[in-house]
């Protein structure tokens, strides 16, 4: 599976113009190619993969901000704070964002 993998990014690689090609995602495509292979017995295609792409920004995402954020340590250590109006008000931003990423 994994030179099946690799031989579609070739190829796909091989159809670009490299100077205009970021391959940052080829690789991503790549990798969780042989991931959803091995786990899910299926691939994405390499030019059809949007998808894919818009989970993987969805969950950097809410890590960047996740790790930002000063009150998140705060509410993992006192759940109960969560239910307070304004923190639940980001509370369920946070969570928002980890449900549409764990829906995927």
């Amino acid at each position: 599976q994994v030179r099946l993998s690799a031989r579609n990014m070739v190829d796909f690689i091989n159809k670009k113009d490299l100077s205009d090609t970021d391959l940052r995602w080829s690789i991503q495509v790549f990798v969780s190619n042989i991931i959803n292979e091995f786990l899910f017995g299926f691939q994405f295609p390499f030019d059809d993969c949007e998808k894919l792409m818009n989970f993987v920004l969805g969950l950097n995402t809410a890590i960047q901000v996740i790790s930002r954020s000063k009150l998140m340590p705060i509410i993992f250590m006192l759940p109960w704070i969560r239910h307070l109006p304004i923190i639940s008000y980001f509370w369920g931003k946070h969570k928002e964002r980890f449900d549409k990423v764990s829906n995927f």
